[in-house]
């Protein structure tokens, strides 16, 4: 299976969206992924805080993986390893 580095950042207009109290990161990441959406998910899988005690987030999905949140674009020069899977 073929990887690529992607590099996922926060939309600055969409920080104050609720989805944002599910992470406890906000800032650009990169990860090797094999398409745009394994990007998301393993940003998600990082970065969501696991439980919350707000029931109104429980119908909130991580921002990581919503577009209007989060813009996700490949990178294509080499800035460093990163293991497939990896995000930093």
């Amino acid at each position: 299976m073929t990887t690529s580095r992607f590099r996922l950042c926060p939309i600055p207009d969409g920080l104050a969206d609720p989805a944002w109290l599910l992470s406890w990161y906000r800032g650009p990441c990169e990860t090797l992924a094999a398409s745009v959406e394994e990007a998301r998910w393993l940003a998600a899988g990082r970065y969501t805080i696991a439980a919350q005690k707000d029931p109104r987030l429980a119908s909130q999905v991580s921002p990581w993986l919503d577009s209007s949140l989060v813009a996700v674009e490949p990178v294509t020069a080499d800035q460093g390893e990163l293991s497939p899977g990896g995000v930093a």
